[in-house]
């Protein structure tokens, strides 16, 4: 892994055998990062990706793995009781153009990966949710 930044923008790349959620995670330990949107392509060879049940309020899990093209990876930073919050949804596809996604657990490099983290200078934190299950938003 290495990264660059410049003023407010991160450009991170995720090399091979790498984890994409250990990757950012670090970046943004160091770097102090509070509220943040990401986005990025690359390539996966392990995929952990979750889809939420909303009626059972539960995350199925998925496990792939193989030679996969990450289309899309867009999330965002934010915290959680004052820690850090990191939310990442995934798509990609494989060699066939069959396409998978969801919330992202994680997922490992199998050639690179190339992440923008847009920094902002604002905080949002999140509260847990009882109706729907999950940590929402919450402006307070």
């Amino acid at each position: 892994m290495e990264y660059q930044k410049y003023e407010n923008h991160i450009a991170l790349r995720i090399d091979k055998g790498e984890s994409i959620l250990t990757a950012i995670n670090e970046v943004c330990d160091k770097e102090n990062v509070k509220m943040a949107f990401i986005s990025g392509i690359g390539a996966a060879s392990k995929m952990d990706i979750g889809n939420y049940v909303f009626n059972e309020k539960v995350y199925v899990p998925y496990h792939y793995e193989g030679d996969f093209e990450i289309t899309s990876l867009i999330g965002n930073v934010t915290t959680n009781n004052g820690e850090f919050y990191l939310h990442l949804h995934i798509t990609a596809s494989d060699h066939h153009g069959k396409t998978y996604g969801g919330h992202l657990n994680d997922a490992i490099i199998g050639a690179t990966c190339e992440i923008h983290i847009q920094v902002l200078d604002l905080s949002i934190d999140r509260q847990y949710d009882e109706e729907i299950g999950i940590n929402i938003f919450d402006f307070k």
